[in-house]
């Protein structure tokens, strides 16, 4: 019985750990520095990145090789999560490559 429900906490500790950063990020206040923003958001872009094609690369090696093990989890319940890994990559990519150009400074023209 206690297996049961230990398991499942332990299961989303990572996710409930990776939350509570992007909650801090998501209010940011004008004292927090833009580098330190860029960094985290280019962070997670990247390790959002990594999680989605990889899941896609079991998925589809297991289905060719026919050994694809998803625990009690079907096929396409494993493809629409972790796939969806890789579209919050890009969104994430999208949001902080837009907070980067809003946020850089103006450049002065060159006197001519």
């Amino acid at each position: 019985m206690l297996g049961r429900l230990v398991r499942p906490v332990a299961a989303r500790r990572p996710v409930a750990a990776g939350g509570r950063p992007v909650l801090l990020l998501a209010s940011t206040p004008r004292w927090m520095p833009r580098r330190l923003l860029l960094v985290a958001g280019w962070s997670a872009t990247t390790a959002a990145a990594m999680v989605g094609p990889a899941a896609c690369w079991s998925l589809v090696g297991g289905l060719i090789g026919g050994d694809a093990d998803f625990g009690e989890m079907h096929g396409w319940v494993f493809a629409l999560v972790y796939g969806s890994w890789f579209l919050w990559a890009i969104a994430a990519g999208a949001a902080t490559r837009s907070y980067q150009l809003r946020s850089a400074a103006p450049r002065m023209p060159s006197p001519t």
